[in-house]
């Protein structure tokens, strides 16, 4: 696939030029494919899965504070940097297959499962389909549109948010990825002062990982999942949310509230959807102190 390079793209890739994150790197095969990833601390297993755009390095403001008291593994999803791209499938029933895969492939026993966005939705599959591999749940703004598609208050906030994905979509099309990326990101951090109101490496890596955008536009429907589903989730489940972050997020954690048998909720202050990026410290006090009740 080709990748339009901006100058934007070209400075701000010069922020990720860190060494020894790059040395530390290892690589794993799982579900047919190369899985890179990084691990730090000891103890009971704690696996990030990050959200669209997103890779390992996602959770750079997590990974000191929780590898103090947990054996911490961050990996990044198949076609995310630095994994090899591929043409193929990019959808939530392969992620999840390669998630449980990589689980089994480490043998980690039951883990701390935490995961955002597009990623929290992976994780929260795979903690249906294997209850047997975590331990608890920590969803952070996990969920899609029809999950809630039914409800009248829900149903223009989708559509809003359709606009966007439209918008986006179209400029992939264009080859346009940088500013594709951008237009996601300015809706899905409106409370948070949008692209720019992220911290330039977060910034920078999202910039790397644009070209799983043409993919993830074209992938297949997702998996059903109702309220039965969730109801079959039994690891203790943390629901974790920016306070800004867009009304459709919290429509999508009420329902998630109302399914699930085990499940405490949290408010991340003085952030919308990118909640792990722009507030480490309260994120992490928030699920450390969850994680130390299980």
């Amino acid at each position: 696939m080709t990748v339009k390079t901006t100058m934007l793209s070209v400075i701000l890739g010069a922020l990720l030029c860190a060494p020894a994150a790059a040395a530390d790197t290892k690589q794993i095969d799982a579900n047919g494919t190369s899985l890179s990833y990084v691990e730090a601390g000891q103890g009971v297993p704690v696996v990030f899965v990050h959200g669209t755009l997103g890779d390992y390095r996602t959770w750079r403001g997590e990974m000191d504070d929780f590898a103090a008291q947990y054996h911490v593994i961050a990996y990044s999803l198949r076609y995310h940097y630095p994994n090899t791209w591929t043409d193929g499938e990019y959808s939530y029933q392969l992620h999840t297959a390669d998630l449980v895969s990589l689980l089994q492939a480490l043998n980690l026993g039951p883990v701390h499962l935490v995961g955002h966005s597009y990623g929290g939705t992976v994780a929260a599959f795979a903690a249906r389909e294997h209850p047997e591999l975590v331990r608890s749940l920590i969803l952070a703004e996990a969920g899609i549109g029809s999950w809630i598609a039914n409800k009248d208050e829900a149903k223009p906030l989708l559509a809003e948010g359709g606009k966007v994905s439209k918008t986006a979509q179209e400029l992939v099309q264009k080859g346009e990825l940088d500013q594709a990326a951008i237009t996601l990101m300015d809706y899905f951090n409106t409370g948070g002062g949008g692209f720019k109101g992220l911290p330039a490496v977060f910034q920078a890596g999202m910039l790397q990982n644009t070209s799983t955008l043409k993919p993830l536009f074209v992938s297949p429907v997702p998996p059903p999942f109702a309220c039965d589903d969730a109801g079959k989730i039994t690891a203790p489940t943390l629901l974790v949310e920016g306070e800004l972050t867009l009304k459709v997020r919290h429509l999508l954690d009420d329902e998630l509230q109302r399914c699930l048998p085990n499940v405490d909720r949290i408010l991340i202050s003085g952030a919308a959807h990118p909640l792990e990026m722009v507030n480490p410290k309260d994120f992490n006090v928030a699920v450390l102190q969850f994680l130390m009740k299980h």
